[in-house]
């Protein structure tokens, strides 16, 4: 906020904060340096004594390079014919040249499809989750049976956003959406996981509103 009151009319204070977050990088260092701002992003590839390659560090947008190396690299510790990386062309999981005119659907690609079957299957699961947001309870069944979404804070604040990181809540009542949501999770638990794995404790904002039968939950 400091920096930040350089640049802007209006000095900023922690009220005015509605959102936080933290990202986790992995650093590859030698010699104890201390200052990180100073540690290579590179990642780097090692071969053990056994012959096992490990890769460390780097970063998600360089992944496709990480991966070329560390099969050529395979491929000389292990002594065989050396191919043509394929990995510049391959499609990742979810690509698609349909035109996807939801904008909160279109994070899910190819997938978009399989999410819109189940609500041709039960109707009532194309409703909104919350009046103020456009995200629906399919998007909810899907990010539980695809994508391990196990607590309402794994739906609302890292799939939505419709709960910012930090639980700042711009929601006249706080963590409305987080309490509707933990009942709905709650009521519809045998469709959201048909295999029968038990949510966590979902919502910890308000104590009366989280999944806390222990019995019942099987935590």
């Amino acid at each position: 906020m400091e920096h930040a009151a350089k640049y802007l009319s209006k000095d900023p204070t922690p009220d005015d904060v509605l959102s936080i977050f933290a990202g986790l990088r992995p650093l590859v260092t030698s010699g104890g340096a201390q200052n990180t701002s100073k540690i290579s992003r590179e990642h780097t590839i090692l071969v053990s004594p056994s012959g096992l390659i490990s890769v460390t560090g780097g970063k998600w947008n360089t992944y496709r390079k990480m991966a070329e190396e560390v099969v050529d690299r395979a491929e000389k510790t292990a002594g065989l014919e050396k191919q043509n990386c394929v990995t510049e062309y391959l499609k990742i999981h979810g690509w698609t040249l349909d035109s996807i005119p939801e904008s909160h659907l279109s994070v899910y690609g190819s997938d978009v499809s399989a999410i819109r079957e189940i609500e041709q299957q039960n109707p009532e699961l194309g409703e909104r989750l919350h009046p103020h947001f456009p995200y629906r309870k399919s998007e909810v069944i899907w990010q539980v049976r695809e994508e391990m979404a196990r607590t309402v804070e794994d739906v609302l604040a890292r799939r939505t956003r419709s709960l910012p990181p930090g639980h700042a809540s711009p929601q006249p009542e706080p963590h409305s959406e987080g309490m509707q949501l933990s009942q709905w999770m709650w009521d519809s638990k045998e469709e959201c996981d048909p295999f029968g794995v038990p949510f966590g404790v979902p919502f910890t904002a308000n104590p009366a509103h989280t999944l806390k039968n222990k019995s019942k939950a099987g935590l």
